[in-house]
């Protein structure tokens, strides 16, 4: 009966252990502080994540530094919210939804089908507030660009942004300070992209 009850919880343990979900691909992490501050090991454990986030980076800089997108068929890519602060401190909207929406296209061009875009996350509204700026709204039309460049290009776009508002902007529950995310955020994001990575 003992060595029955062994067979059978040994059995338990290897089929537990055969639906792991492992992984030996590496997926590469572009963008701003959204994503230099995601704990890609702790959401993604079973996959090689290389993290090239960098807080205050824009799209240009994927572009002109050296750790611009590298060939990979898994690059991960969220950025876009700082140009849109940026710009639109000096310009006005239409002129700010061009201007991005021009820096995207030109990261177009250095990506393949096998890239994932993250739409650019939204901000709340109270940070909005403080910055006497459409920034939302900004974001929801260079979104839709962004979209609808993943379809004409056969690229996976996952809409983060709308998962995450709250009314006209960030959800709180999901900031530490209006802009970031915070744990419970990463969490929504991470499970949205999950089914992408594994």
């Amino acid at each position: 009966m003992k060595t029955n009850l062994a067979i059978v919880l040994i059995f338990l343990v290897l089929v537990s252990c055969s639906e792991t979900k492992q992984s030996n691909d590496v997926f590469i992490f572009f963008g701003d502080s959204h994503v230099e501050n995601w704990d890609l090991n702790l959401w993604f454990p079973f996959t090689t994540n290389l993290n090239y986030g960098k807080a205050g980076n824009r799209i240009s800089d994927l572009l002109i530094r050296g750790d611009g997108i590298r060939a990979s068929d898994n690059n991960v890519i969220m950025i876009g919210v700082n140009d849109i602060i940026i710009l639109s401190s000096r310009l006005d909207d239409n002129e700010t939804i061009l201007a991005t929406n021009d820096l995207v296209d030109s990261l177009f061009e250095h990506t393949d089908q096998d890239c994932i875009f993250m739409a650019i996350m939204p901000v709340t509204v109270q940070f909005e507030d403080s910055r006497s700026s459409n920034i939302n709204y900004l974001i929801d039309k260079v979104n839709e660009h962004i979209e609808e460049s993943c379809k004409n290009k056969n690229i996976i776009f996952i809409d983060s942004n709308t998962i995450l508002k709250k009314e006209a902007g960030l959800n709180e529950s999901f900031s530490l300070d209006g802009i970031h995310l915070n744990n419970v955020g990463y969490e929504v994001i991470s499970k949205i992209l999950r089914p992408y990575i594994y």
